[in-house]
């Protein structure tokens, strides 16, 4: 400091003088004995790097779980099938007309479209994951339209949830990845603000609509 202020003249702070108030007082009783000797300070540091670095192997352990962004209750849905490089367009096909007659068991679903071989057309979670390149014949996708959220009780991640455990149950060919996809949350204003996806509603099932799966 000498070497900073130069000639400027010194000041004396007396320990008796608290300039920060009540919480200077509390930070000084507890920062002075930290700071008394070098052995109290890096024995300080070493327990809060510990501490720190602890708490980061609890969502290793899966202890702690973290979510980036939080559950959103949409109308839509999405299963990305992939199949092993190789398959044909048939099998994949086969593959996702099983997995759409899955999801048309569940009452608050609507109406599904179906994809082997062509992306669907994506939304805000495709653009995102780039969904629009996967042209290739052994990969698939099911778009799949619920019921509006005030005319179902339960909210679109209990259903992704069921509809994850029906398909894990399916009979489906060696080597098969099926992955049952959330939108993430958008900024309100995006999208459809009726909360209806971004097909229209169905209304086959009021028909008795003899289509296995019903395509809109």
């Amino acid at each position: 400091m000498i070497k900073i202020a130069g000639k400027a003249p010194a000041h004396d702070h007396d320990d008796e003088g608290h300039h920060g108030g009540a919480l200077g007082r509390i930070y000084a009783s507890v920062a002075r004995p930290l700071l008394k000797t070098k052995t109290i300070s890096l024995t300080f540091l070493l327990v809060a790097a510990v501490i720190s670095f602890g708490s980061l192997a609890l969502i290793y352990t899966k202890d702690v779980t973290v979510k980036l962004l939080p559950f959103d209750n949409k109308s839509e849905l999405s299963v990305v099938v992939d199949l092993p490089e190789g398959s044909s367009i048939e099998a994949t096909d086969a593959v996702v007309q099983a997995v759409a007659r899955e999801a048309l068991e569940m009452h608050e679903v609507l109406s599904v479209q179906t994809h082997a071989g062509a992306s669907a057309p994506f939304n805000f979670n495709g653009l995102v994951r780039h969904y629009y390149l996967r042209t290739q014949p052994h990969l698939g996708d099911v778009q799949i339209l619920l019921d509006h959220k005030e005319h179902r009780e339960r909210t679109s991640h209990e259903i992704a949830l069921e509809l994850r455990e029906r398909v894990n149950q399916l009979d489906l060919p060696a080597g098969t990845n099926v992955k049952t996809v959330e939108p993430p949350p958008r900024p309100a204003g995006h999208g459809d603000p009726a909360g209806r996806g971004v097909w229209p509603r169905c209304r086959h099932k009021a028909r008795g609509c003899q289509q296995d799966p019903c395509r809109v």
